[in-house]
């Protein structure tokens, strides 16, 4: 991937030529006053800007270049209208697919660990959907409906024929719960580990409303993120379990999350959520009698709302807390709700991934029972 081919190059380039030419304009023109130096050394601090912004955009079409050379062999690219999802599926049982839906817009391989724990004797899929992983970049519709259409499209286009068992944490459970709304017929069940709850979108709206979009600010921060690693969350000591549970692939996930492409498709996943809370499956019922497993986390410590609300969103918001663990049980008339162990956070599923593996065995063999559907088409090249 060349410099000018990405989206910042081009954009960069024209940035340091203009604020040069002003700049230098303003700080050599004949008959120098003082407004004119001074716009001519704002002109000159805009360069220098767009110089780091230039080699940010450089260093990360390089670095994109490397990833996409790191790529596992065993996975395919399969096309899901306007992008490729990169799909890596493998083992033999003899149940239902089992397909791993990784939080909050993130690659799949942060579902390693699980997936190793989860043994050779389950046939699981990793799935890269556009804007994540080895895919490639997101097209501008992150709505919910889209992203549940594409990562439908990428398992059946990989060659799986299901039925399926949908394994999502945290966002991902919640995109789980709506594949599994969309695509009745295909599911066999459904697993949410500590899943991000329909009402939390609903809080959002009616406490700070939708954030405008923010790809440019997301995509600018990302050239400090992705290049600086002391500036990184990442790799800060927040995310030291998470690194160590996943290993040697961590420094590839750190830069797959921290490429502008994929924080700006993040970004906008997120808001598309939030301003179109009706295509979020939250009724209950709305399931019927889909087998769901949801296991949350174990809380230590009580929330506390968040600042500046009143006596009456202060009630609000704890109903609604108060409500967040039985959001997907509700969902289904064949629903199981299961705490993780003590002391485990909203990670568990990646921390401790042996539990939950241990957790979530039980389930599967229930369901081994269930009739393949007729086999789809071909995968894409």
């Amino acid at each position: 991937m060349s410099f000018l081919a990405t989206a910042w190059g081009p954009w960069a380039c024209a940035a340091v030529s203009a604020a040069l030419a002003f700049g230098l304009w303003g700080l050599f023109a004949r008959n120098r006053g003082a407004v004119r130096m001074l716009a001519g050394g704002g002109g000159l601090v805009l360069a220098l800007a767009a110089v780091a912004m230039t080699a940010g955009a450089g260093a990360m079409a390089l670095r994109a270049a490397d990833l996409q050379r790191a790529r596992p062999a065993a996975g395919v690219f399969v096309d899901v209208g306007g992008a490729r999802a990169f799909v890596v599926c493998d083992g033999d049982g003899a149940g239902p697919t089992v397909v791993l839906v990784p939080g909050g817009y993130g690659a799949s391989g942060f579902m390693a660990p699980l997936r190793a724990a989860l043994g050779a004797s389950v046939r699981v899929c990793l799935v890269d959907r556009p804007g994540t992983g080895y895919a490639d970049a997101a097209p501008q519709d992150r709505s919910v409906s889209t992203v549940v259409r594409e990562l439908r499209d990428a398992v059946r286009g990989a060659g799986e024929k299901g039925p399926l068992v949908l394994i999502g944490h945290s966002m991902g459970g919640l995109y789980a719960a709506n594949f599994a709304q969309a695509f009745k017929d295909e599911v066999a069940g459904l697993v949410v580990l500590d899943p991000t709850p329909p009402q939390w979108f609903e809080e959002q709206r009616s406490l700070y409303g939708c954030a405008p979009r923010s790809d440019l600010l997301v995509a600018a921060t990302a050239f400090g993120l992705g290049l600086v690693p002391s500036l990184n969350p990442m790799y800060g000591p927040g995310a030291r379990a998470q690194a160590n549970a996943i290993g040697s692939s961590w420094p590839v996930l750190v830069d797959q999350e921290s490429r502008p492409s994929a924080l700006a498709a993040g970004a906008r996943a997120g808001q598309a959520a939030c301003q179109r809370v009706f295509d979020v499956v939250s009724d209950p019922g709305a399931l019927g009698a889909l087998p769901i497993l949801a296991i949350v986390q174990t809380e230590t410590v009580p929330p506390t709302p968040p600042p500046g609300l009143s006596a009456r969103e202060i009630d609000n918001w704890g109903r609604l807390r108060a409500q967040w663990p039985t959001a997907y049980t509700a969902l289904s008339t064949q629903a199981r709700l299961l705490r993780a162990e003590p002391g485990a956070g909203h990670l568990f599923p990646i921390e401790r991934a042996e539990w939950t593996a241990q957790a979530i065995a039980p389930f599967l063999e229930t369901l081994h029972a269930k009739p393949p559907l007729e086999a789809p088409g071909k995968s894409a090249p």
